[in-house]
């Protein structure tokens, strides 16, 4: 599911998440990186605008193969990717390192409110926090 969102200053929001299409949000976070390159190609969208991305979670291997083609396109066509971190991709990044740099931009995404790391299992957690009584024998 993805969250598209344009401003007034003519910039674009797309967060992106692994779950599946619902009621509520019914386009997938792919489908919302195809209909933006759809839109900038038929000209409802200057392409020399920003799109920021952020996601729930971390991507999913698919999910960063099938957006990796996507995001490149875009930014070809004069969009500047923004990502939370501030980083930016934009035409002049455009080289033989962009395919490398994006998968590992996109590997690390998360935005604000994002979870950064698995809870931890039972047995990891610290002696204080037993939930289960020790009886002594």
């Amino acid at each position: 599911m993805a969250n598209t969102d344009s401003t007034s200053d003519g910039a674009h929001y797309i967060r992106l998440s692994n779950r599946p299409a619902n009621k509520l949000l019914p386009t997938s976070s792919i489908a919302a990186l195809r209909d933006y390159l759809e839109q900038c190609d038929n000209r409802c969208i200057a392409p020399n605008t920003h799109l920021f991305l952020s996601a729930e979670d971390r991507l999913t291997r698919d999910n960063i193969v099938t957006a990796l083609p996507l995001c490149i396109n875009i930014i070809r066509i004069g969009t500047t990717l923004v990502l939370p971190n501030g980083e930016k991709f934009g035409q002049g990044d455009i080289n033989t390192s962009l395919s490398l740099r994006l998968v590992l931009a996109l590997a690390t995404l998360i935005g604000i409110g994002g979870r950064l790391t698995a809870p931890p299992l039972p047995h990891h957690r610290a002696y204080g926090s037993r939930t289960t009584a020790v009886r002594s024998g």
